[in-house]
């Protein structure tokens, strides 16, 4: 499927030939034409890159959120409630299912901004 103009960049890269030789026949495999494999391999590299942010963001947020308790009531042990655990948890195990098994690159990009979206609605501003 051919893109529209304007819905896409073009870019220019130089690899060692080796490479180049290998991502052909692994196109070719694949019935593809190498900038469409190419392209693939790229945006679920982007994809994994996101879920790894997402999880570090995560475990800063939630080790933040922690340390804000501890000083709010020293004298307590602070611990989450179950359900925001779970949430969080059923939030990173979800997002990390869509992006291995759905074949829509694009999915994860439209989920990021309506959970921006979201944020937005609890007047927390966007911080990227």
């Amino acid at each position: 499927m051919r893109r529209a103009a304007g819905e896409s960049e073009r870019i220019t890269l130089r690899l060692d030939p080796a490479v180049v030789t290998y991502y052909k026949k692994e196109a070719q495999c694949r019935g593809k034409s190498l900038s469409i494999y190419l392209r693939e391999l790229l945006e679920a590299g982007h994809m994994v890159d996101q879920v790894e942010q997402t999880k570090l963001d995560m475990e800063e947020m939630l080790a933040q959120f922690k340390a804000d308790m501890i000083k709010i009531n020293s004298e307590k042990q602070v611990n989450l409630p179950d359900r925001v655990l779970k949430s969080i948890a059923r939030s990173e195990v979800m997002l990390s299912e869509i992006v291995e098994t759905n074949g829509d690159k694009q999915l994860l990009h439209r989920l990021y901004a309506k959970a921006i979206d979201l944020v937005k609605k609890f007047g927390q501003p966007d911080e990227e």
